[in-house]
């Protein structure tokens, strides 16, 4: 069983069927969160469980199952046809959380922005990376091997995310990709959650340093290559 995890807003209604009808021919169930007032609830069929409420991106991970695939999604990529498969296959040959976007640390830490090397989705990568911090909105894991817990901050989920896998010991790996190979559909890019918050990271960079994320070797990167 492969699910796919998505948390939306209004504005993005325009693009929403896109998204969706790109994943659903790649996974048996998408589960589809409704972030705050959404007018007219859309419908995509028996194969798309539909949730509401205040949660922000955290809501990517509403309801993740026990067992099977989970693949987690932000609700402006054009996901192309060999996605899942791609994800799928990388969880199961690194047997670990996998995703297509991350970033290390880099200490002594100045701020969550500033002190990081990234790995970007739309960025060559020639190798696995293991990174600190997965991007979420293109990101995988096996239910049997990691199930994220409470979210307790909003707009957070990557640092949330890393915090639930340093606790429990779980490795988190950027998967080779190529540049081009995912693409995003036309939105406001002011929306993005970095385009909001990156001007204003103080409780990102308090978390960061409280739980001490990327500590240890975070500048050795050749340390982290799988």
């Amino acid at each position: 069983m492969i699910t796919a995890g998505i948390a939306t807003i209004y504005s993005r209604a325009k693009i929403l069927p896109m998204v969706i009808n790109g994943l659903l021919p790649q996974v048996d169930r998408v589960n589809l969160y409704l972030s705050g007032a959404y007018p007219i609830p859309p419908d995509f069929g028996p194969r798309v469980r539909i949730f509401s409420g205040d949660k922000t991106d955290e809501g990517k991970f509403h309801r993740v199952p026990k067992k099977g695939i989970y693949i987690s999604c932000d609700d402006d990529f054009n996901f192309p046809p060999d996605y899942v498969e791609k994800m799928a296959s990388g969880v199961k040959e690194h047997g670990c959380i996998v995703t297509l976007h991350g970033s290390n640390i880099i200490w002594p830490f100045r701020s969550y922005y500033r002190s990081r090397q990234n790995f970007h989705w739309n960025a060559d990568l020639n190798f696995p990376q293991v990174v600190d911090i997965p991007g979420t909105g293109v990101m995988a894991f096996d239910c049997s091997y990691f199930r994220p817990g409470k979210f307790e901050e909003r707009f957070m989920a990557d640092i949330e995310i890393a915090i639930m896998a340093q606790k429990s010991n779980k490795k988190i790996v950027t998967l080779p990709h190529k540049r081009g190979w995912l693409k995003t559909y036309p939105h406001k890019v002011a929306e993005t959650i970095f385009a909001t918050q990156r001007n204003k990271d103080q409780r990102q960079s308090e978390l960061i340093r409280l739980h001490q994320i990327g500590k240890n070797g975070v500048c050795d990167f050749s340390k982290r290559n799988t």
